[in-house]
């Protein structure tokens, strides 16, 4: 339960800390593949970007909802596949 655990507030640091390297690595591999600054956004990067904010948020709802534990299960890996997936070959 949200009130009665003892890791919730370390697993929201890590939880937190990892969103921020993933988008700070993020930024910098975006560097490395020569993305220009004001240029527009591909739309793999933009597919990128919201299953990023959908994952980072997501992740913690267990806690204010415990029945959605299971279903989180596999609907996490999937949307970090499908973010996998558009970084390796850049469908759109």
């Amino acid at each position: 339960q949200k009130a009665t655990s003892g890791t919730r507030g370390i697993l929201s640091s890590v939880h937190g800390l990892g969103a921020l390297l993933i988008l700070v690595g993020g930024v910098g591999m975006l560097a490395r593949i020569g993305f220009q600054h004001g240029t527009n956004f591909p739309g793999w990067l933009w597919g990128k970007i919201i299953i990023w904010l959908v994952l980072s948020g997501i992740a913690l709802l267990p806690y204010r909802k415990p029945e959605l534990a299971k279903p989180f299960l596999f609907i996490l890996p999937a949307l970090a596949g499908a973010a996998a997936w558009m970084a390796l070959y850049k469908p759109f």
